[in-house]
């Protein structure tokens, strides 16, 4: 677990889901941003089941695939943490 702080942040995003996120990590100086993509009804706001990139400071990037929200929380944790 590191043991300085971490910034996470969260974007959500109708369109252009991958470039704004990349945009907005730059940006904001977060160390991890949590990418949204609000334009489904499948998942997200309206729904118990959501679906994530991960993207990290030096540009690294990882799908979460659809799953319900407690899943996508603990797979978000341990991607960050380890």
């Amino acid at each position: 677990m590191p043991s300085c702080p971490l910034i996470v942040g969260f974007c959500a995003e109708s369109e252009n889901l991958i470039e704004n996120a990349k945009e907005k990590i730059r940006k904001k100086g977060c160390d991890f941003l949590i990418a949204n993509d609000i334009s489904r009804k499948d998942i997200g706001f309206s729904s118990d089941y959501n679906e994530v990139t991960i993207l990290d400071k030096n540009g690294g990037m990882k799908k979460l695939e659809r799953a319900d929200k407690m899943t996508i929380a603990k797979q978000i944790f341990k991607e960050i943490y380890g």
